[in-house]
């Protein structure tokens, strides 16, 4: 074999590796979605968004959501995992369902970087957040909240269903057409589901909390 032959082979497994590497074996196997929700040990994070701005992950509380780690230099299973969702946005204009999409390569992915990467899928800055923080504090949420190996440029392809009681409901390979199948209806039934009537009436306090000044704040302005 000549070695044109061999470097070509070398050029497709570093785009593998570096794009979609080997993770934990329970990461590779395919899975169903649970059955019984899954209560993340970390409850929510704290990390920088694409226009700059500091996003807690409370403000999901009560929606269901969608999350998933990329890297803007992927040039293959994250720009194919990101068109999936593009389109499922451009298919269901009317959901609230939520997309937040971190990156294992902030380095890289900053603000800007992301902000031109989501141009590029024109997404909903309404329903698809992109994030960006420190490396090992995105490690911590990796393990913590997906229970999925996040390295720098090194990620899970799955996509994860959280619920509006921010449990897992469940978690896809979408550019697999039978996956993407099995995702839309996961996420049409966790949609449809209430919220619980005493995190609607948190939530709701912890609004009016927000939006209306304090006492103390206020009798100090007089």
């Amino acid at each position: 074999m000549n070695s044109s032959f061999w470097i070509l082979i070398a050029i497709a497994a570093f785009t593998v590796i570096g794009c979609n590497p080997p993770v934990a074996l329970e990461d590779r196997q395919p899975a169903p979605p649970p059955m019984v929700p899954i209560t993340p040990k970390l409850k929510s994070f704290d990390l920088t968004d694409q226009d700059g701005k500091p996003f807690n992950s409370k403000v999901l509380a009560g929606t269901p959501w969608v999350g998933s780690f990329f890297f803007t230099q992927c040039p293959a299973v994250c720009w194919r995992m990101n068109q999936a969702i593009a389109k499922w946005q451009v298919d269901h204009p009317e959901s609230k369902v939520k997309f937040v999409s971190i990156t294992c390569d902030p380095g890289r992915d900053t603000p800007e970087a992301l902000t031109l990467y989501a141009k590029h899928f024109k997404a909903d800055p309404k329903r698809w957040t992109f994030l960006t923080g420190d490396m090992n504090y995105i490690r911590k949420i990796g393990r913590d909240m997906f229970s999925l190996t996040v390295e720098p440029e090194t990620h899970s392809s799955k996509v994860m269903i959280f619920d509006r009681k921010g449990d897992i409901r469940g978690w896809f390979e979408i550019v697999n057409p039978d996956d993407l199948t099995r995702f839309e209806k996961l996420i049409a039934k966790v949609e449809a589901e209430e919220a619980p009537a005493a995190e609607s009436e948190d939530r709701d306090a912890a609004v009016d909390s927000a939006e209306t000044p304090s006492q103390e704040k206020t009798e100090a302005e007089k």
